[in-house]
């Protein structure tokens, strides 16, 4: 039974990890790009490009996984395309909904002193953000119209 929660605790530390290493690494691309490859593009060819490039690399992620566990291509673009968009978009809402609870809380429990407005969630569209979540609309669009004459 320990050993289980030892395992199931490492297991999430190391992929609380690697989400943050995909971060740090994703911020460092971006920043080499901007100093050498994007140094005299206009920030709109700038934003069209990264998007393009983040959504043929989540479209790399999808075939080599799809290889890796044999199944279709298809079946594994809407999967991981509804996993993808969970993590852009929801990810990002409960932690600012759970900043909002945990203000309250501290504003009910320390005597009514105000520690700040309950701030509304407004997604970020960085490059990054607006190219995954455009490939995973297209994704979970592609299977759907893909089989659609089995949902008749």
């Amino acid at each position: 039974m320990f050993e289980y929660l030892l395992v199931k605790a490492l297991f999430t530390i190391f992929l609380i990890s690697l989400i943050v290493l995909i971060s740090v690494i994703w911020t460092k691309i971006e920043k080499i790009l901007d100093e050498t490859v994007f140094k005299n593009v206009s920030e709109k060819s700038r934003y069209i490009v990264t998007m393009i490039i983040v959504m043929v690399g989540e479209f790399v992620l999808i075939v080599i996984t799809s290889l890796n566990w044999g199944a279709s291509i298809i079946d594994t673009l809407f999967f991981g395309s509804i996993i993808l968009f969970c993590c852009i978009w929801l990810i990002p809402y409960f932690v600012n909904q759970q900043q909002n609870v945990a203000k309250v809380m501290d504003k009910h429990f320390s005597g009514g002193v105000d520690l700040g407005e309950i701030q509304v969630h407004r997604a970020k569209l960085s490059a990054f953000n607006l190219g995954s979540i455009v490939f995973s609309i297209v994704g979970i669009i592609i299977p759907i119209c893909y089989y659609f004459k089995y949902f008749l």
